[in-house]
């Protein structure tokens, strides 16, 4: 059969910055290797963006500051912080907008929907 070696996200992002890519979309940040490397990529200039999972926003930051250990200058990097909430309604998956955050210079501030 054929195999396949996916590799980290970091490493592809690394690959990614020998590119130059107008806009890159990173699907799941899940550790902390992958996280700073992201952060320090769209720090750089590279637009794109990255999904995650968390249950709100300040848990979120804490995630990355906390855990992570991603340097509060890098937070700078984002523009937008979109949360989305996903319900059964009759049977189907109903994913919606539940709240978004915009980087108001260095502060994020909630938007209204």
């Amino acid at each position: 059969g054929v195999q396949t070696c996916a590799l980290p996200i970091s490493d592809e992002i690394a690959r990614l910055l020998h590119r130059a890519p107008e806009y890159v979309f990173l699907g799941e940040l899940q550790n902390a290797e992958d996280t700073k490397v992201a952060f320090e990529a769209f720090a750089a200039g590279i637009s794109g963006m990255a999904t995650t999972h968390a249950r709100d926003f300040e848990g979120l930051i804490s995630r990355w500051v906390n855990s992570h250990h991603l340097e509060k200058g890098l937070l700078n990097a984002i523009d937008y912080i979109v949360f989305t909430k996903r319900e059964l309604r009759d049977g189907r998956v109903n994913l919606s907008t539940s709240e978004i955050y915009e980087n108001r210079k260095g502060v994020f501030e909630e938007v209204r929907l």
